[in-house]
């Protein structure tokens, strides 16, 4: 979360990802997912042996300079998505079940053109993963594991928060389903009691653990007064602009799917604390109040979409203004000469 830049860099090996340096920053593996201990003690064997950088077994990506997809292409991700949906249970991970927000996105919007199975399927993921929101306190699990709904890991990250508030919303809209619009604003209900801040900004995400290491599944079957008993896992306190700038555009869109002002109120005044404790010179944003590097693309880029909503849904041209300043800033600084965006400078 602290470092943007190195999270677009190696997201793709997924997470857990285990990547491996030389003294002076060279690459030596990259490995994507969980490794066991007597797996890493071999390979950190291996590479103390012989520091030679390891073949990257993993993934590799041809350089792609075109401007736009073409209709070939289109089609084999289409049917890249229908093959990797789960008839059975829903959601777009056979493993890992969660809501993946941008083919959820994509399947509101075939919804709303009248594509039949794209509802069946989203309308089958929405209802499954509800088995992932807390009943007691609200707030989102980050996943469930084994290729089921009911094995969550507990950690409730903002990323997770917001992508169900947002698409819940807009789901509550598209098929009339109340139950959706009160899935989205117990979670915004979650985020005002646990990750907000005195101040207004949103803090990151909140522990799976009510002890660091012990596996708290028991915990998490307790009610409101048990849980409190023992105590509340830890809530990290860092307030980025990347996660602040991704909950503001879901509250917006809870407030324009529900009218109800407290989500916009809430929206700005995290806008608000994110202007004057985050910002940069010329438009931009930082992403805590000190960076070890950086500024990355993904926080003036986040704040300037979060600007965008906030002015869509209240007109205020301030918020317009706002969002221009981060597209100016972004294409200053973050414009990549051959093609796209760098992920940091």
């Amino acid at each position: 979360d602290s470092r943007p830049d190195l999270a677009a860099r190696y997201e793709d090996y997924g997470w857990p990802a285990t990547i491996i340096f030389t003294p002076d920053g060279k690459e030596i593996v990259k490995k994507s997912g969980y490794i066991t201990p007597v797996a890493m003690a071999e390979l950190l064997r291996k590479v103390a042996k012989d520091p030679s950088p390891l073949p990257d077994e993993d993934l590799k990506h041809p350089e792609v300079l075109n401007p736009a997809l073409s209709e070939e292409l289109k089609k084999k991700f289409e049917a890249d998505i229908q093959d990797r949906y789960d008839q059975k249970q829903g959601s777009w991970d056979v493993s890992h079940k969660f809501i993946d927000a941008n083919f959820a996105e994509l399947y509101l919007n075939k919804s709303l053109y009248g594509d039949k199975k794209a509802a069946k399927w989203l309308k089958q993921t929405l209802d499954n993963n509800l088995k992932i929101h807390d009943p007691v306190w609200g707030g989102v699990y980050q996943y469930s594991t084994g290729g089921v709904w009911n094995e969550a890991h507990f950690e409730k990250i903002m990323s997770i928060q917001a992508d169900n508030i947002r698409i819940y919303a807009q789901a509550g809209l598209v098929f009339k389903n109340k139950k959706y619009l009160e899935a989205a604003k117990k979670t915004a209900n979650y985020i005002n009691e646990f990750l907000t801040s005195p101040e207004g900004g949103f803090y990151t995400s909140q522990d799976a653990d009510l002890v660091q290491g012990q596996h708290s599944e028991s915990f998490f079957k307790l009610g409101d007064k048990a849980r409190r008993k023992q105590g509340i896992p830890r809530v990290d306190k860092n307030r980025y602009a990347r996660e602040n700038g991704w909950m503001i555009q879901a509250l917006a869109a809870l407030y324009a799917a529900t009218g109800e002002k407290v989500y916009l109120e809430r929206a700005e005044k995290a806008a608000k604390w994110i202007q004057e404790n985050r910002s940069l010179h010329g438009g931009g944003f930082r992403h805590a109040e000190k960076d070890l590097a950086g500024p990355y693309l993904s926080d003036t880029s986040t704040m300037g979409s979060a600007f965008l909503r906030l002015y869509l849904v209240t007109g205020n041209r301030a918020y317009y203004s706002a969002s221009v300043e981060a597209a100016k800033f972004i294409d200053q600084n973050f414009k990549n000469a051959k093609a796209g965006f760098d992920a940091a400078v």
